[in-house]
């Protein structure tokens, strides 16, 4: 079998909010994303900034043409981006690039083995209007699958948007990133930034745990290849067969005391074989929001989102012998 890889993964051309999307047969790559209200603020919101943020003349040249002071990460409801942003493990960039009165600044990435976010803020460039993509590249070979994040309108004409994306596992601890956001109407302008990235702090309270486990029920199969515990996110690994192709499905996550774990996003990638068949099992890396503690036990529900009814429930322990 081949699996399609992320060279081949087309963008949408606009970032939607969508609660609960459907994971349908055909995608190359699948998302559900957690919906993430956007709202219209009525304040400036003037804060200290945190982590790495130093005052340089890139800094100053971003507060002047983009009015916005402070983390863009905690202006939205992704709890596991507010923390590491409280926490400091996130990075402020101080980049900007302006272009035709128009001004895109990266006021603040973040980079684990959950995937990389990160948050800007823009002037000039309505993400509404313009049909924004956003490319992530390593060593100009894209990286980033699909997206989900939200957009927040400030006054002044700003717009913050914060967004996630998942990479590939294979990626160095410290790269550069090449990100482009692009318009694909209007004006059409690109804005192209280098921007260094590292994850050793974060890898520092990063735990990751081989599962390794096949639960089957109804002609259905999950096997659950890892989970990762990260500053930002608990994730799993997993590959799901299932029956029918065109089911839709979500996740539901509990801990061993019955608390309910907030999905952020699930990617998939098919299987395909030499004669271009889809396989009915696929892979999958769900992201949640993060943990206190690793709890000993966890049950993760497959849940059918047009029926609204579990159609899968297993139970694993989680053993912290080996991280």
């Amino acid at each position: 079998m081949q699996k399609n890889s992320f060279d081949n993964i087309y963008l949408p051309e606009r970032l939607e909010a969508v609660a609960n999307s459907a994971i349908k047969r055909g995608q190359k790559t699948f998302l559900l994303r957690h919906f993430i209200t956007i709202t219209i603020s009525t304040l400036v919101l003037l804060m200290g900034l945190f982590g790495t943020c130093y005052a340089s003349p890139s800094v100053a040249k971003t507060l002047s043409r983009v009015p916005f002071v402070g983390s863009v990460f905690l202006q939205f409801t992704d709890e596991g981006l507010k923390t590491v942003s409280k926490e400091g493990l996130t990075n402020f960039t101080g980049m900007e690039v302006t272009k035709q009165n128009g001004t895109v600044s990266i006021n603040e990435i973040y980079y684990d083995k959950s995937g990389i976010s990160f948050g800007l803020a823009l002037k000039g460039v309505n993400p509404y209007t313009s049909s924004l993509q956003y490319l992530l590249y390593y060593k100009d070979k894209l990286i980033s699958g699909s997206l989900n994040g939200g957009i927040k309108d400030e006054p002044k004409g700003v717009y913050l948007i914060s967004l996630k994306t998942s990479v590939p596992n294979d990626l160095p601890d410290t790269f550069n990133l090449k990100l482009i956001v692009k318009e694909s109407t209007g004006l059409k302008r690109e804005f192209e930034f280098h921007v260094p990235v590292s994850r050793a702090r974060s890898d520092l309270n990063t735990k990751e745990y081989p599962i390794m486990k096949s639960f089957e029920s109804d002609n259905k199969k999950v096997f659950i290849r890892k989970i990762s515990f990260t500053p930002a996110a608990l994730c799993i690994d997993f590959d799901y067969t299932k029956p029918n192709d065109d089911n839709e499905f979500s996740l539901k996550l509990l801990d061993e005391k019955g608390k309910r774990i907030q999905l952020n996003s699930l990617t998939g990638t098919e299987q395909i074989n030499e004669n271009g068949v889809t396989s009915k099992s696929n892979s999958y890396h769900a992201v949640f929001n993060p943990v206190t503690n690793v709890p000993d036990k966890l049950r993760l529900d497959i849940i059918d989102t047009l029926e609204e009814k579990t159609i899968f429930s297993t139970e694993f322990e989680v053993i912290t012998g080996n991280p």
